[in-house]
């Protein structure tokens, strides 16, 4: 099993993760709009026995992950082939300034129907990534995209189900994509990505280029804030065949089938 409170420290150790908190602190103090100022007094009053649990904290996020991941890994099967599966429906890219009003969990309620019906008897579990995509240095829109790994290889009859309803030109899905995981540490950890980055992008690009992350502008940062304070990181999960508990920001995950 990874060690991923190793793997994760070397990009999100507890140090930097307060950094952050107190990066957020400073600029959401700038803000005079009430649901931050109800943000701001809940990562102030963050700290050791006595945390926050806000979707917004970068501390909660990744002691979270920590109980997370490798329970996720487990289920996925340590030694089992992923495939992972990800997919933006034309529905999922908002506009600027909507991103709070958007019904996150309408859409997983839709997506969880469609892992049923396209692979029934397999374990799948990922979650939903957020990002701003930037083009020539101007925001366009937010993406709202899905990150699922699957256990185990894919039949056939399974593989040509999920491409029917994704197939290229469909209307259902702006984007798509399936494909073999190679580095699962560094997979599954960004399945259950809890921070949004603007992403400069060209759709020209190679697929093999990996897109630049930039850190938000405070004003799109300040509307990121309040969709994760919404939408925490255990309310973003896409679980197929597996349960994740009772307790919110105390997974307990476990097999269905």
């Amino acid at each position: 099993m990874t060690d991923f409170k190793t793997y994760l420290s070397r990009h999100e150790s507890f140090e930097i993760c307060r950094r952050a908190a107190n990066r957020t602190i400073e600029r959401l103090a700038k803000n005079r709009g009430r649901a931050a100022q109800g943000i701001l007094e809940r990562l102030k009053s963050c700290r050791k026995g006595s945390r926050c649990f806000s979707g917004v904290c970068p501390v909660c996020a990744l002691r979270y992950r920590l109980r997370l991941l490798p329970q996720a890994e487990h289920i996925l099967g340590e030694n089992d082939p992923w495939v992972q599966l990800w997919w933006t429906p034309p529905s999922a890219l908002v506009a600027k300034g909507l991103l709070v009003d958007f019904d996150l969990g309408k859409l997983l309620d839709h997506q969880k129907q469609v892992l049923r019906e396209a692979i029934p008897g397999t374990v799948a579990i990922g979650g939903i990534d957020v990002s701003l995509g930037i083009r020539d240095r101007i925001a366009a829109l937010w993406r709202i995209s899905s990150c699922v790994l699957i256990s185990g290889p894919i039949t056939q009859d399974n593989f040509d189900r999920i491409t029917d309803i994704y197939k290229p030109g469909s209307s259902f899905c702006q984007s798509f994509g399936i494909n073999p995981v190679l580095h699962k540490p560094h997979m599954l950890s960004y399945d259950f990505k809890h921070r949004i980055f603007a992403r400069s992008y060209d759709h020209d690009m190679p697929s093999n280029k990996r897109p630049k992350f930039n850190v938000l502008h405070p004003s799109f940062a300040d509307e990121a804030d309040l969709f994760q304070e919404r939408w925490p990181l255990w309310d973003r999960l896409l679980l197929h065949n597996v349960s994740a508990g009772k307790v919110p920001h105390r997974p307990m995950l476990r097999r269905l089938i």
